[in-house]
């Protein structure tokens, strides 16, 4: 007989109801009007209940940035799958900077920043014209590529104006004919 109770509430459609989001983060933490929190400050965990009562906890106390410090260490009992993700998409964010870093193609003008950090300094406009018209003056059409590439780098071709001699060093692509 107890057991008929039980299948008729069931099927009455009176489950017990899930918790409110009240029960899970509590009151806001900044407008004491005793308003249930909405949102989790990902930075300090402060609950709040609206991006006013968000934007004023930003400005008092340390100045909030609202940010998850994510190189904070974390007790491997505290844990879970989001902290993971997190991770993972730290690493993936890490990754991407030091390919954009690889990428970056600084200005070498004499006198730059970038100039005096480099192993040696840039060829002038009139050393690079130089060598591509006594290529093309034996039939080579010579692409130079710019400053602060690696091929740029690793490519010491010389001329030797004395001599009128080329000593070709580097690497490149050679293209057959059309």
């Amino acid at each position: 007989r107890a057991m008929a109770e039980t299948d008729t509430d069931a099927a009455a459609g009176e489950s017990a109801p899930a918790p409110a989001v009240r029960d899970r983060l509590g009151d806001c933490a900044v407008c004491d009007a005793g308003v249930a929190a909405k949102y989790r400050c990902p930075g300090c965990a402060i609950v709040t209940c609206s991006l006013a009562c968000s934007k004023r906890h930003k400005q008092m106390g340390e100045g909030c940035s609202g940010k998850r410090k994510v190189a904070e260490f974390k007790d491997i009992r505290d844990f879970t799958d989001a902290d993971l993700v997190s991770d993972y998409r730290f690493l993936e964010d890490a990754l991407l900077e030091k390919d954009r870093a690889k990428r970056w193609r600084p200005r070498f003008r004499p006198g730059s920043d970038a100039a005096a950090r480099a192993d040696r300094a840039p060829a002038a406009t009139k050393t690079v014209d130089l060598l591509t018209q006594k290529a093309a003056d034996r039939g080579v059409q010579l692409f130079c590529m710019p400053d602060g590439m690696k091929r740029r780098i690793a490519n010491t071709t010389f001329y030797d104006r004395k001599r009128d001699l080329m000593q070709w060093r580097g690497g490149g692509v050679v293209l057959g004919p059309r």
